[in-house]
C-alpha cells in the first residue's frame, strides 16, 4: 500500500510539474500580449491612413475627369448650347465637396 501511494505521488507531483511549465508559458505569452496588441493596432491606423490617402486620391481623380470631359471639344463642337458637358458637369457637381 505504501508503494502505491509513493507511485501515485510521484505521478501527481510528474503531471502538476509538465503542467505547471504549460501554465508558465501561457502566463509568459499573456504578458507579451499587450505589446502584440499595440503593434497590430500601429499597423491598424497605418493602413486606414494610407486608405484615406488612397480615397482623396479617387476623389481628385474623378473631379479632374469630369473636368476635362466637360471642357472637351468633343462635347461641344456641335452642339450650342453644349448640352454634352451636362453628364460631367453633373458627375462633378455631385463629387464636389463643400469647403470647410
Amino acid at each position: 500500500m505504501n508503494r502505491i501511494n509513493g507511485s501515485v505521488f510521484f505521478s501527481l507531483f510528474v503531471v502538476s510539474i509538465l503542467v505547471g511549465c504549460g501554465a508558465q508559458d501561457a502566463i509568459n505569452a499573456t504578458k507579451k500580449m499587450p505589446e502584440k496588441m499595440d503593434g497590430t493596432y500601429a499597423q491598424i491606423v497605418k493602413t486606414n491612413q494610407e486608405m484615406g490617402k488612397t480615397t482623396d486620391a479617387i476623389h481628385k481623380q474623378i473631379l479632374l475627369l469630369s473636368l476635362q470631359d466637360m471642357l472637351s471639344s468633343e462635347n461641344s463642337k456641335y452642339l450650342l448650347p453644349p448640352t454634352g458637358m451636362l453628364a460631367e458637369g453633373k458627375l462633378s457637381q455631385k463629387k464636389q465637396r463643400p469647403k470647410k
